[in-house]
């Protein structure tokens, strides 16, 4: 039976170990914070992008026309109406170019676009015309990536799936798949109200 000598420096060292513990999580939780990564599962959640606002994926639903904007490294503007396609679950809008047009260039050197979506009356039918797509004009701006391998098969697929109409457009190895992830969104209506979100922003929880 240990002595009470010998109890006493047990007793100490448990205490001397769990609060060793403690302060060695203290230390790391502060640097993980200050690195932005308490965890691996805090890692994969800043990956995720926060659910678009309402008006923006009503709208994304109701129609399939953009205005896209993309910029050389040079500064020259260029400005293409595109059809889109609007994948709710990945929160990614698809569309696809020509590898040989100034814009598939600019792409290259830059990825950061900006597309203007509103609804567009006369090319729709009259039950499409939703509530959202006739009062809001949205300017989205976001980071495009041209896709490669199976994303572009996918892509590709999902795409001439919503547009069968213009397999010219899509389909074909000079055909590039542009998908598009929306970092920002500038809601006005015909009040002239404009909301703002951003990525960031949302990600806060603002």
């Amino acid at each position: 039976m240990p002595s009470p000598r010998a109890e006493v420096i047990l007793f100490l060292a448990c205490v001397v170990v769990v609060g060793l513990d403690r302060l060695l999580k203290r230390q790391w939780r502060k640097k993980a914070r200050k690195n932005g990564t308490r965890t691996g599962l805090h890692q994969q959640t800043k990956e995720l992008t926060p659910p678009l606002p309402r008006e923006v994926v009503r709208l994304l639903k109701s129609t399939s026309l953009c205005h896209l904007s993309t910029q050389g490294v040079d500064g020259t503007p260029h400005l293409s109406l595109m059809r889109f396609t609007y994948l709710p679950a990945e929160e990614k809008i698809i569309i696809s170019t020509r590898r040989s047009s100034q814009k598939f260039d600019f792409l290259e050197q830059n990825p950061l676009v900006a597309l203007l979506v509103h609804d567009f009356p006369h090319m729709q039918d009259e039950g499409e015309r939703g509530e959202c797509g006739r009062t809001f004009s949205i300017t989205l701006n976001g980071s495009a990536s041209i896709e490669t391998g199976d994303a572009e098969a996918r892509y590709r697929a999902l795409h001439l799936q919503e547009n069968p109409e213009y397999e010219q457009f899509i389909v074909g190895p000079n055909i590039a798949i542009v998908s598009v992830t929306v970092t920002s969104a500038r809601i006005c209506n015909l009040q002239d109200k404009v909301k703002v979100w951003t990525l960031e922003t949302a990600q806060e929880g603002l």
